[in-house]
């Protein structure tokens, strides 16, 4: 099972069964469970021990298949980037309408599926394979057409946006914690997991983890913080 660690705005996500239900932090996600964000909002889900994905505004992305060290979801439309920590590699499959991508090693991946049937892969760091293309940090390959037998483009990579940015925060956070203690925030479900969101009046929307006395409390603070208002 996958777990959403951030749900900002407006998200839901449509169970494989047919139910619809509004997302939350701590939320346990399913295979075949969709996500979906609305305007200006945006969701972080964790799919084991450092490996993430996060969902930019208007996206939906189905998690296909969720095994032992092996991560399969799919993006049908919108912007996402996929997290591996150093030392948390797995086997990921990221689906798009015109190809898959295979991160190679530890690094960030944002696939972006647009109208027209086009994906865009840009890798910030890392190495990955695109259908038959190997695309190297700093570079974009965009495919354009059927799955079969898309038209390729490689190019360097866009200059990052607030999206990005949001993403190194959500790393920088999280990833020396796992550096320095394999796990972040606390565990369950038979593996360390990365926290829940909660909303708390007067500082905004964090995670939950056990606290300094042996408790269970907020541990990072993510939004309105103590006498100022911090981006998150």
């Amino acid at each position: 099972m996958a777990r959403m660690s951030v749900a900002d705005g407006a998200v839901e996500v449509l169970r494989g069964s047919g139910d619809r239900v509004a997302g939350r932090g701590g939320m346990t996600l399913q295979a075949d469970d969709t996500v979906f964000t609305g305007r200006s909002s945006r969701a972080e889900i964790d799919l084991g021990p450092g490996n993430l994905i996060r969902l930019s505004e208007e996206t939906r992305v189905r998690v296909v298949d969720i095994g032992n060290r092996y991560y399969r979801v799919e993006v049908l439309s919108g912007e996402a980037s996929v997290s591996q920590l150093k030392g948390a590699e797995a086997d990921i499959d990221i689906l798009t309408p015109q190809a898959t991508a295979r991160p190679r090693k530890a690094g960030v991946y944002r696939v972006t599926v647009r109208e027209g049937a086009q994906t865009d892969v840009t890798v910030r760091k890392g190495e990955a394979e695109v259908g038959p293309e190997r695309v190297k940090s700093g570079q974009r390959v965009s495919l354009r057409g059927g799955r079969q037998s898309p038209e390729v483009r490689a190019s360097a990579a866009e200059p990052k946006d607030a999206f990005d940015r949001w993403n190194e925060r959500r790393d920088d956070v999280l990833e020396p914690r796992y550096r320095n203690n394999n796990v972040l925030l606390g565990g369950g479900f038979g593996y360390p997991y990365w926290g829940s969101g909660f909303w708390g009046p007067g500082w905004g929307p964090g995670l939950w983890g056990p606290g300094f006395g042996g408790g269970f409390g907020p541990r990072v603070f993510v939004g309105r913080g103590f006498g100022g208002r911090r981006r998150w």
